[in-house]
């Protein structure tokens, strides 16, 4: 954090957060809270921070095939993503890692669901604030169709387990996407075992596509 202004008085403090304003909300003679503003793009000095929902998406393109276990050797481009989503029939050859926080709506169980071609993964931390060793919760390794998250395929599991998160607690979430050739795809969506939640629902035919994520 860059803080200037002293004595602390209104009108006088100028705060950021990892290159972003932070606008005073409330301040007293020895400290001040302050609200992130929208990012416009990843953080540049690669830390974890509250502020603009988003997912940091790490691109790679190459000329010749890649898998799930070497794509990470590759060179990449990175960007603020706003949707658990990649572009849609992009190109041959390339990979995709997005990673970020899930900040839970509410205390209960949720579900996540990812569909892709050719091959992806999901792993969620099952405690909050800890993206040291997420858990694999989805190996989805053949083809599924666009954003059709209940096609279940002979070998391939398109559904996490029921996963329990606490209202407000920051979950680490990280999706890896490969694509050979042909098609390409990749979505993760989010089904809460709660009813009462606004604006999200337990049905089937409701999961909810996912497009928020609480940190950089």
């Amino acid at each position: 954090m860059t803080i200037t202004g002293y004595g602390f008085t209104s009108g006088n403090i100028t705060a950021s957060v990892d290159g972003v304003n932070c606008s005073v909300t409330q301040y007293q003679d020895s400290s001040f809270s302050c609200e992130v503003q929208p990012a416009t793009s990843a953080s540049p000095t690669n830390v974890s921070q509250a502020g603009q929902h988003g997912l940091r998406r790490q691109f790679y393109n190459h000329t010749s095939s890649l898998s799930l276990s070497t794509y990470s050797t590759y060179n990449y481009t990175e960007s603020l993503n706003l949707n658990f989503e990649v572009p849609y029939y992009q190109d041959n050859y390339l990979a995709n890692k997005m990673y970020g926080w899930f900040v839970a709506p509410a205390t209960t169980a949720y579900r996540f669901y990812q569909t892709c071609d050719d091959g992806c993964t999901l792993k969620v931390a099952n405690t909050s604030d800890n993206a040291t060793d997420p858990a694999t919760v989805i190996a989805n390794n053949g083809v599924s169709s666009y954003r059709n998250f209940f096609m279940m395929g002979s070998s391939s599991t398109r559904k996490s387990e029921w996963i329990n998160m606490t209202a407000g607690q920051h979950y680490y979430i990280e999706a890896e996407h490969v694509e050979y050739a042909g098609g390409d795809h990749m979505t993760v969506a989010v089904e809460i075992e709660q009813t009462a939640v606004i604006g999200h629902h337990h049905a089937m035919k409701e999961v909810q596509y996912l497009s928020v994520a609480g940190k950089q």
